[in-house]
């Protein structure tokens, strides 16, 4: 029922007042004599259909509007998020999965219960409609808690409160923050479980090198959290394959974290899995995270290194001393002179093969072969192998035009004079790893480096090179660049266009200025990775039981212009057996799949790229499902993000053991937040058919009591 009504009128109520009175003096006279003549009752019923006809049509001249008002309450709906992952099996002692099951049941006794929607999540909230009488099943393999918010987010949810019961463990997405925020609701918590930790060895992190040298040892550091067991020698082991390869022995003397270091060398080469393993007690609470897997690469031999010069200067002996001190590098040299022979014996144009970073010092030069020349050409051009040049007076101009399209700079002939100058670093060079130093103030250091010889070239930088020094003339930076790098595509070089760097170390107040630099630049030359026509990985290499593995496939043209029409096929080797799958192309050259394991253990999977039946390429690789249980690792409740979850949120904390007053302040909430809705129904009578379908039959009505009684 409406609360209220009004009708409006086009014009005065005056004059509305004014036509009926005329309407019902002519209904009067109409009726005070009839042929023939009837009973007072009568004629008084027929006069009083006559006025009623006649008020209708007198209204439906002013163009009547009804209006009806309603007034409704609108009360919050409570929503209640019961978190359903594995980590609530937990055995701690306070009974995680009878309370929650509690929990719901004194929900669904209470007055909240009519205005509440209880949905179970786990990586996400689940999309069935959750009944009070349904199982519950605390087998999720992941925690999401960003992506609660993103379900009232995208549904623009108001007039509402967020009640989450969980223990608090995120093992999947961000921590909620703004996020939480963003809604605008109040988020209410529930601490499901004990946050303190009892009887239990964690491997908390294990750090370590994801590409190792053949027969180089890597260290492998791992952090483990103790507790409860003081003074007690725990043995901790490292793993390859499944192996045990190292153990040693620590203890510490009350509860607190303790770190252990193995030097890994591995024997053969490929992708070897690793694991952390932590000697296991009865008496732990949780025995699942004392074991912690990882996988590393084992590469063949360290990237190797060749100086090839174009003269016997003191550059050359300089720098290869520099690189010949870093332990992961192996550097061979090739010095020619006027005879067009290396000065080295036992090495030739073979080793540009295996040659991963070029220095070239006094480079091109006459004096060099026109094969090895070619050689190096080919490597830069077709095998993108990365290269370091020293530009100078050795250097032939007209070789350097074959070579410019490969160098970070644009080379010009000069003023016609050669001067000595300094370098004067650019600004913003403090961030660049080529200027990382283990020496305090390296950077200063460069300001009072002796001058060098600058060549008759005039350099331009290309667009997309970077200066990193300039020539600095008498404390005056000069427009000329000194030391340009370039990183475009696949390809990386750096140019230094000067001689007589060697003064740099022999010179320099800071010793190790000239060596730190020259690691650094073969470090972040030999970091560039081949661009592969085909690339076939993971989204990540450890997946939980039951979890999915995403496949994410790269596949390009000879030009590296992304391909989208080929095929992927996939074969996978499991524990089972191998399965075959094929990705799907998403456009832009990326195809991606999803596999679901059905038992835990080591996968291989290799791919191969097709195009009108013709294979382009091959790659593959491995992950492991089951071997960790994400959830389980630290499944200790983390009350201090519920907490502050509630409180920047407006909500309230409550731990397990007090959560019926939740109900009285949702209830108080309720009443608070309860809104008064006022809506208003208009309606137009002038053209509304009923209004005229009622005149009609009170005409017909009119005329049918005339025509029984002979009235004319």
């Amino acid at each position: 029922m409406p609360d209220n009504f009004s009708l409006l009128i086009t014009g005065s109520w005056l004059y509305y007042a004014i036509l009926a009175l005329l309407f019902g003096i002519t209904a009067f006279l109409y009726y005070r004599i009839t042929i023939p003549v009837v009973s007072p009752a009568k004629r008084y019923f027929l006069l009083s259909l006559r006025v009623i006809i006649l008020l209708f049509m007198a209204l439906l001249l002013f163009s009547p509007v009804a209006t009806f008002l309603f007034t409704s309450e609108e009360k919050p709906v409570n929503y209640f998020l019961i978190d359903r992952s594995e980590s609530i099996t937990f055995k701690d002692g306070t009974e995680r999965e009878k309370t929650i099951k509690q929990f719901l049941a004194d929900l669904a006794s209470s007055p909240l219960a009519k205005n509440s929607k209880v949905i179970t999540f786990s990586s996400q909230p689940d999309s069935g409609k959750f009944q009070f009488s349904d199982s519950l099943r605390f087998d999720g393999d992941l925690t999401n808690f960003e992506e609660i918010f993103n379900y009232f987010q995208d549904r623009k949810i108001k007039n509402a409160s967020v009640t989450i019961i969980s223990d608090g463990v995120i093992t999947d997405g961000n921590i909620p923050g703004v996020s939480a925020e963003k809604i605008g609701l109040p988020v209410y918590t529930v601490a499901i479980g004990d946050s303190t930790p009892r009887k239990d060895i964690v491997v908390e992190n294990v750090v370590y090198n994801e590409v190792v040298f053949l027969g180089t040892s890597s260290p492998v550091t791992t952090t483990i959290q103790i507790a409860g067991f003081a003074d007690k020698d725990i043995a901790v082991s490292l793993l390859e394959d499944g192996k045990k390869i190292a153990e040693e022995t620590v203890s510490i003397g009350e509860n607190g974290t303790v770190s252990s270091t193995f030097n890994y060398r591995p024997r053969t080469t490929g992708m070897k899995k690793l694991a952390i393993s932590v000697q296991e007690f009865p008496d732990e609470v949780n025995k699942l995270n004392n074991y912690s897997p990882f996988y590393v690469s084992v590469v063949e031999n360290k990237r190797k290194v060749l100086i090839l010069s174009g003269a016997p200067t003191p550059d050359v002996t300089f720098v290869k001393n520099a690189l010949t001190g870093d332990s992961t590098l192996t550097v061979r040299s090739m010095t020619y002179d006027s005879d067009m022979r290396p000065l080295e014996k036992d090495i030739n144009e073979s080793i540009l093969d295996s040659t991963g970073v070029l220095f070239l010092l006094n480079f091109p030069s006459q004096a060099i072969p026109q094969k090895m020349f070619d050689g190096i050409i080919n490597l830069i051009s077709n095998r993108n192998v990365p290269f370091f040049i020293m530009i100078n007076q050795y250097s032939d101009k007209g070789l350097l035009k074959k070579l410019e399209p490969f160098l970070p700079v644009i080379l010009s002939t000069g003023a016609g004079v050669e001067f000595e100058g300094q370098p004067g670093l650019a600004e913003g060079v403090e961030r660049n790893p080529l200027f990382y130093s283990t020496s305090p103030g390296a950077l200063k250091a460069w300001d009072d480096l002796p001058p060098v010889l600058i060549p008759n070239f005039r350099a331009e930088a290309r667009p997309e090179s970077q200066v990193l020094a300039y020539v600095k003339l008498n404390s005056r930076v000069m427009p000329n660049p000194l030391i340009v790098s370039r990183n475009f595509g696949s390809k990386r070089s750096l140019a230094v266009i000067a001689g007589d760097i060697w003064k740099w170390k022999l010179k320099a107040k800071n010793e190790n200025l000239f060596d730190d630099f020259l690691f650094s630049t073969a470090k972040w030359l030999g970091a560039v990775k081949d661009k592969k026509r085909f690339s076939l990985r993971t989204n990540k290499k450890f997946y939980a039981r039951n979890e999915q593995v995403e496949f994410v496939a790269e596949l390009y043209t000879e030009s590296f212009d992304p391909l989208s029409d080929g095929e992927v096929s996939v074969t996978l080797n499991s524990p089972q057996g191998k399965t075959s799958f094929s990705l799907s192309s998403t456009g832009s050259g990326i195809y991606q799949g999803i596999y679901k394991p059905e038992t835990p253990g080591d996968y291989t999977f290799t791919g191969v790229a097709t195009l009108d039946g013709k294979v382009i390429a091959t790659d593959g690789g491995n992950f492991n499902t089951g071997d960790i249980n994400i959830e389980l690792l630290n499944p200790y409740t983390d009350a201090g993000f519920l907490r502050n979850l509630s409180s920047i949120t407006g909500g309230e904390f409550y731990y397990y053991t007090n959560y019926l007053k939740l109900f009285d302040d949702l209830t108080q909430f309720n009443k608070e937040s309860s809104v008064e809705i006022k809506t208003t129904e208009t309606h137009n009578l002038w053209n509304n058919p009923w209004l005229l379908i009622i005149i009609v039959l009170l005409l017909s009505l009119e005329w049918f009591f005339r025509k029984r009684e002979g009235m004319m």
